[in-house]
């Protein structure tokens, strides 16, 4: 990307000042309203929904960033390449996870993304981010009951032509554009947003350079194209998104669940997804329906030798996803119904540091490791009493599951491996093929008291088959240091959750309680047996992770008669009471050389005790200035590290920091005909923290204070 990109913009909009005569627009006046929509008043859940405001005014660029500063457990990585880790409610899409074994679904437009790494989630053209939970997630998985992220792009605006151009930069030598487009005629509409980045390598908080930290190029699009038939009732549509990391410069860092030191490399990851769509309606819009076919790929390549960047992969990852939904939904006075179904396949290839004792020389390329193919039904009624004041929701969901190895000889159970583990089952007496399938049932009633308060609870039967990579990956060929286990138990977890949510003309309130015991629950923990350690995929015996959710905000202007401005204090905040594991009941690991927690109730590693999200937003409509500070709490949390894996007293603690953001973006200048200037200001770490995600004195701390200055012509 040449700085002529930059320049194009800047040069746009003082043309545009330059040519136009001043208008003085009157003050807009935002009047609040007291109450729930009519879609909240029967949702039995805690739904977030953060529309395109509180997303513009924040900081973030990536969805991993978004969350993180909305007050979620995430544990992102120093740089733009590294894999985020989240935690909803205990629920986790984990570290070398891929979206077919992960707990939480990511979507784009109600359909799986393919991703699992939310940095790869950008957020240019992105109209609002909900998080689903309850009943309503069976309308896309019964694996995800601490929440369904879906991603909402955005569609085309009422004018032929509108959007605009930015370009910036900031600390670390970065640049950025980004151009987005949209409009509507003669029934097309379309949504086109282009953004480019890049940075050098950044300092930390102490202000020492992070070597080998930066990035050469980060490409993101976003489009969206649609036809609407003439009778409004009918509707096409194509999608698709693109997001690629370039060299990306990955540093040194401490790995939490080998225990050890990686070397600096070079990262490069891609991911798109292509979907085509049709909606349609009846003319009294009391049904509708919709279905897609779409397709994706989420690839990862970590480069140890950049000098053999064409002919060598050490480790890397590609996931092929093929998907088809479809879903009939009625909307009456006295019920509401809906019936779905959806299939996807994943292809996992994988490649490892080629071993020569499989007869691969070094260079072996991306194999096809497994596939994993997932089909659902649902179907979800919602009883709406009169007046709207109780109503009751059911749902129920089957799911079926196929996994099958596609490379089978170089896992341990084959070559004799962690024999005292495996037992009798190695060899061609491990599986190379399971099936799993399962009925969840779900149920959810909500009472509205007054207008402006929601009392609400649910209860979701939780079902997840094991993923390939559970089942049947290597530690030899596939880069991650644990095997699956092709014997592992489908979960299966209860999921209670009990709240009120409260909607007055000033302030919003919400708080939840929730409630997960698991069975099954699939994890790596150390193989325990007398002649030595390892790390495999393993099911635990009982889980639980319970906790409250409290969170809400005020518009401190309006209750005090000033309507021309917003002045919002808010704050969410996630406690978790209980979020403890018992594996291998019975098990006495004191006679080991390691001693092991195996056998009794241990803490979850990798779960803060507290998450939150607290600030201040202003926002003066007739000014056009925006401020948020924010502010986000990780809390104190517990790992488990090599060898502290195995062994609870050498367990130990990181977390408990504070980190602020400031975003500012005031309007420079107002055209008559809507137009106008934008100057944008984003302050990163403000108060310039030195803190990383690791309990290791020699992991990589994280980006000291940060800045981004830019300009956008808004037309």
């Amino acid at each position: 990307m040449h700085y002529g990109f930059f320049i194009l913009v800047f040069l746009l909009s003082f043309n545009a000042i330059a040519n136009e005569s001043v208008h003085d627009l009157p003050p807009i006046v935002v009047t609040e309203q007291e109450g729930f929509r009519e879609v909240e008043k029967i949702t039995s859940s805690h739904n977030i929904i953060f529309d395109e405001e509180v997303i513009e005014n924040s900081t973030a660029e990536t969805l991993s960033d978004f969350l993180q500063q909305m007050g979620f457990a995430v544990i992102p990585g120093a740089t733009p390449y590294e894999t985020t880790t989240i935690t909803i409610r205990g629920y986790d899409n984990g570290h070398h996870w891929n979206e077919s074994s992960s707990r939480i679904i990511f979507l784009i437009n109600g359909r799986r993304s393919g991703v699992n790494d939310i940095r790869q989630l950008a957020l240019n053209n992105v109209e609002r981010i909900e998080v689903i939970r309850g009943p309503e997630m069976y309308k896309y998985s019964a694996g995800s009951p601490g929440g369904i992220v879906n991603i909402i792009t955005k569609r085309g605006g009422k004018n032929v032509l509108s959007g605009s151009l930015e370009a910036g930069v900031g600390s670390y030598d970065q640049r950025k554009g980004q151009l987005a487009l949209n409009g509507t005629a003669s029934g097309f509409d379309y949504s086109l947003s282009y953004r480019y980045e890049t940075v050098n390598d950044y300092k930390d908080g102490k202000g020492n350079k992070v070597t080998n930290s930066g990035f050469d190029s980060i490409n993101a699009f976003n489009g969206r194209l649609g036809y609407t038939l003439p009778d409004n009732n009918h509707k096409l549509g194509i999608e698709y998104y693109y997001y690629n990391v370039d060299d990306a410069h990955k540093p040194q860092y401490w790995d939490e669940e080998e225990g050890v030191l990686k070397d600096p490399s070079i990262v490069d990851r891609k991911t798109y997804l292509a979907a085509i769509t049709y909606d349609g309606t009846t003319s009294d819009r009391s049904f509708n329906w919709t279905a897609s076919y779409s397709i994706s790929q989420d690839e990862y390549i970590s480069i140890n030798n950049p000098s053999r960047r064409y002919d060598q992969y050490w480790m890397g990852n590609k996931i092929e996803t093929n998907q088809a939904r479809a879903g009939v939904n009625y909307i009456g006075d006295l019920f509401d119904f809906s019936v779905g179904a959806d299939y996807i396949k994943y292809k996992t290839h994988n490649s490892g540091t080629p071993k020569p004792q499989f007869g691969w020389l070094e260079g072996y390329p991306l194999h096809l490791g497994h596939t994993t193919a997932n089909m659902g039904l649902y179907t979800l009624g919602t009883l709406k009493l009169p007046k709207e004041k109780l109503s009751f929701t059911g749902g129920l969901r089957w799911e079926y599951a196929r996994i099958q190895d596609k490379h089978t000889g170089d896992e341990p159970w084959w070559d004799g491996r962690k024999d005292p583990w495996y037992g009798d089952d190695t060899n061609e007496n491990m599986p190379t093929k399971r099936t799993f399938d399962y009925l969840s049932p779900s149920i959810g009633a909500t009472y509205l008291p007054f207008d402006w308060l929601k009392l609400r609870a649910n209860y979701v039967r939780g079902f997840r088959a094991p993923g390939g990579r559970q089942l049947f990956s290597s530690d030899e060929t596939e880069g991650y240091g644990a095997p699956g286990y092709p014997l592992l138990k489908a979960e299966k977890s209860d999921n209670y959750e009990a709240g009120f949510d409260v909607n007055w003309n000033h302030a919003d309130f919400s708080l939840t309680y929730f409630y997960s015991k698991f069975k099954n629950h699939i994890t790596i923990r150390g193989i325990q047996y007398p002649t030595g350690l390892g790390p495999s995929a393993q099911n635990a015996d009982e889980r639980i992770q319970s906790g409250i959710e409290v969170g809400g905000s005020i518009n401190l202007a309006n209750l005090a008669g000033f309507k021309d401005f917003e002045f919002r204090p808010y704050a969410n905040i996630t406690y978790m009471i209980k979020y403890d594991e018992l594996f291998m009941r019975g098990f006495d690991g004191s006679q080991l050389s390691n001693p092991s927690y195996a056998g009794e109730w241990a803490v979850i590693n990798s779960i803060p005790e507290y998450s939150a999200s607290y600030g201040i937003r202003f926002y003066h409509f007739g000014w056009g200035t925006a401020v948020n500070l924010n502010l986000f709490y990780f809390g104190e949390t517990w790992t488990g590290s090599s060898p502290g894996n195995y062994n609870p007293n050498l367990w130990s603690t990181y977390g408990k920091f504070n980190i602020a953001n400031l975003s500012i973006s005031q309007s420079l200048y107002k055209f008559s005909g809507g137009s106008d200037v934008t100057l944008k200001l984003h302050i990163n770490n403000l108060f310039d923290k030195a803190y990383n995600y690791s309990a290791n004195a020699n992991d990589v701390l994280y980006n000291g204070r940060n800045f981004y200055l830019g300009m956008s012509f808004n037309f």
